[in-house]
């Protein structure tokens, strides 16, 4: 997502991302000085009449959407939304980049079809990483797009790094054959360790709201007063990370959200909610006004 950030942003260029979103994208668009623009996402899915009115009315460099298990909410955009999606960047020739690096990880069945698959214009980058679905220290990721993009990348990459790690790259197209089966299998370990977090969370955490999401590695969390700011560092002195809300969102919105993982074993997640119960506890923020989010990045 940087080499893509590089090829196609100017300072003071505009994005389109979600709100939140992946930090990883946002730290990039900083980094280039880009003015980053959004549409709010949470449970209920993305704001799609306001993604594409901006769209139409500020024409991107880019737009950046994870469309599948969403980072950090959890949801899915349907079919029919995507295609909207789609035709509208494509009719206004703004490209889409897909992230896909999550979309394997689905607890429930197969998952809506990339976005590349409701364009023939080439206007969709798909971005896969074997990071989430074997081990997040294999570094490997790519890029799907039309071969004159592929090519200026490729002489890009070339003069920012040389090249890649060749071991990692060598392990890597060992298992890309198999990643079906590991996707699957990562799924399902996942999903014991999501169901678990969730009915912990449940009993011990009954004021927090969150809804258990279909795929992905990530909860979504709204509390029930204070901030994901303050909390997180209240949570850090018990022993646990959480990433605040504010952190994912381009204007630092979802002030009261927060985003756990449930990657970890499930002794670790017991130990992780047990610490959470002691912060929540000990958490002096007071509680605040029944009003809508702002909405906030994880």
């Amino acid at each position: 997502m940087a080499l893509l950030v590089r090829h196609w942003v100017s300072p003071g260029d505009a994005v389109l991302v979600e709100g939140p979103t992946y930090p990883g994208m946002l730290e990039p668009l900083r980094e280039a000085a880009a003015d980053p623009l959004w549409a709010e996402r949470d449970w209920d899915g993305l704001d799609v009449e306001a993604w594409c009115r901006t769209l139409v009315d500020r024409r991107p460099a880019f737009a950046y959407l994870v469309p599948t298990f969403h980072n950090p909410t959890g949801t899915v955009i349907p079919s029919l939304v995507r295609r909207r999606l789609v035709e509208t960047a494509v009719a206004h020739d703004v490209p889409i980049v897909d992230d896909e690096v999550l979309s394997g990880l689905s607890f429930v069945g197969d998952p809506p079809p990339g976005l590349a698959a409701f364009a023939s214009a080439g206007r969709i980058v798909s971005v896969g990483s074997l990071s989430k679905i074997v081990w997040g220290g294999l570094r490997i990721g790519w890029i799907r797009a039309d071969r004159d993009l592929i090519a200026r990348l490729a002489r890009l990459k070339a003069t920012q790094d040389l090249g890649g790690d060749v071991p990692a790259q060598l392990a890597a197209a060992e298992l890309v054959p198999n990643i079906p089966a590991l996707s699957r299998h990562r799924a399902r370990l996942l999903r014991a360790r999501h169901d678990h977090l969730c009915a912990r969370l449940t009993t011990d955490l009954p004021d927090w709201h969150f809804r258990p999401v279909e795929g992905g590695q990530t909860l979504w969390i709204r509390l029930p007063h204070g901030d994901g700011g303050s909390f997180a560092q209240t949570a850090m002195r018990h022993g646990v990370a959480v990433l605040p809300g504010s952190s994912l969102h381009p204007a630092g919105g979802n002030a009261d959200c927060v985003r756990i993982s449930f990657l970890a074993d499930v002794g670790v997640l017991d130990e992780a909610v047990d610490r959470l119960v002691r912060a929540w506890n000990a958490y002096p923020g007071e509680p605040r006004p029944n009003t809508v989010p702002s909405g906030v990045a994880v």
